[in-house]
């Protein structure tokens, strides 16, 4: 089975921008579904939103057999044989993955992972997003919220939020996409580090 990186990036696009965290003990909401909103209430910030998943997609790390790290985009495809997994270079060049094995022939079992967890990039960053923690006082407003409750609150916060507001989040955003670590993975070996 061959998976051209097209659909790679749609794939995992699609789980990015789904990818919600609600870490009430860090005062911290991480609310992808919340950003879409504000864009289309604001269409002129969805550059800077798309930027954000450029940024995520384009610092994806795939590992080879061989030791050597390559980024997602530098694959042209990925195919899957025997359940082993294989990446083809622009150059035509076929190389396996490094322990890279799936439970069934299907992109469903080919996932990301943080090579550091989101939580400790959060924890470890908290004061440089002081808007996006004000963010998450607007959205709790006092309370403990799970990612349920959180989506409640999103038409309130929209309705709150001037562009010039959005345009600082996002830029927050943006910061935390540009320290973000992904590496390629097999799905069944997706573990937590402490939190994710």
């Amino acid at each position: 089975m061959q998976i051209p990186s097209d659909t790679l990036y749609k794939t995992f696009l699609r789980r990015l921008k789904t990818q919600e965290r609600a870490y009430n003990d860090l005062g911290f909401f991480y609310t992808p579904r919340l950003f879409a909103k504000f864009v289309r209430r604001y269409p002129e910030l969805k550059p800077r939103l798309s930027d954000v998943y450029d940024e995520l997609i384009n610092q994806v790390d795939v590992v080879l057999v061989d030791g050597r790290m390559k980024k997602l985009h530098e694959l042209q495809s990925v195919s899957i044989k025997n359940l082993d997994v294989y990446g083809t270079l622009h150059d035509g060049k076929e190389i396996m993955l490094n322990n890279f094995q799936v439970i069934s022939a299907s992109i469903k079992h080919i996932t990301l992972d943080h090579t550091v967890s989101f939580y400790n990039l959060v924890n470890q960053n908290l004061s440089q997003l002081p808007d996006l923690k004000l963010l998450y006082q607007t959205i709790s407003n006092g309370r403990k919220l799970n990612k349920e409750k959180m989506r409640g609150e999103y038409e309130r916060i929209v309705n709150q939020y001037s562009m010039d507001e959005v345009d600082t989040v996002l830029k927050e955003v943006k910061y935390l996409a540009v320290h973000t670590k992904l590496v390629l993975m097999p799905s069944h070996l997706n573990y937590s580090k402490g939190k994710k």
